[in-house]
């Protein structure tokens, strides 16, 4: 290859680096709609989990039960979600009297998490079957044997790496931040007009746990109170 040759492919290999360079500044310079939909999501889970939390914090007892040893069990479950934005619906809001926008789309998330629900479930029908074996047994007994196989097929599904996905349903709204002359347009997300929580999420964060608590009630004679306090 002669040194004209040589020097041209160079050049060419500079422009293209240069080329692959600014499209990759382009992207983390200008996020996506769903890059900042589920940044949004992730800074607002510490406040759905506190809402759970003040709603019935048993959900949050039962994963403590299973992870004696995380120290920040919200901390831990943030750790272990993953968003994904799918199906967007752009919706005329006149006709539904939404009075903070003109429009809103319409998003579907998909919620990926440990299936603590499925732990959840394990636990209970082997304390129930446990129970049934064993006529004699005292309360102390059976909360013992219920913790044990809750911590038991909490650590399963780590190992095993169970993950299950929940579906949710949000309203992406278009969000304005500075002045006329430095405006930035980001996303967030806000309930849907006919939502008034967000149990929906907080289940789907849980891995489906909220559900799976109401239809599967505790083993008879199981305080969670007690058997964190006892363990503690």
């Amino acid at each position: 290859m002669s040194y004209k040759s040589n020097k041209k492919l160079k050049k060419a290999i500079k422009i293209i680096l240069l080329f692959i360079v600014v499209i990759v500044l382009f992207f983390i310079l200008n996020p996506s709609e769903e890059d900042y939909l589920i940044k949004d999501l992730n800074k607002k889970s510490s406040i759905y989990l506190e809402e759970c939390n003040n709603v019935n914090d048993n959900y949050l007892k039962i994963l403590k039960i299973m992870y004696p040893n995380e120290e920040d069990i919200e901390k831990f479950i943030k750790n272990n979600i993953t968003y994904t934005i799918t199906d967007r619906e752009v919706i005329d809001s006149n006709s539904m009297n939404i009075s903070y926008m003109s429009f809103y789309v319409k998003v579907s998330i998909n919620v990926k998490s440990y299936n603590y629900a499925n732990a959840y479930k394990n636990a209970v029908l082997k304390t129930n079957e446990f129970i049934n074996k064993n006529n004699s047994l005292n309360r102390e007994a059976i909360q013992k044997y219920f913790y044990e196989q809750l911590e038991k097929e909490g650590q399963l599904i780590i190992q095993n790496n169970q993950m299950t996905t929940n579906i949710v349903y949000r309203c992406s709204k278009e969000h304005e931040i500075g002045g006329s002359k430095m405006e930035i347009k980001t996303y967030i997300i806000y309930p849907l007009p006919n939502q008034k929580n967000n149990m929906d999420l907080v289940n789907a964060m849980l891995g489906g746990l909220v559900e799976e608590m109401d239809r599967t009630k505790l083993p008879e004679g199981v305080d969670l109170e007690e058997i964190i306090i006892h363990k503690e």
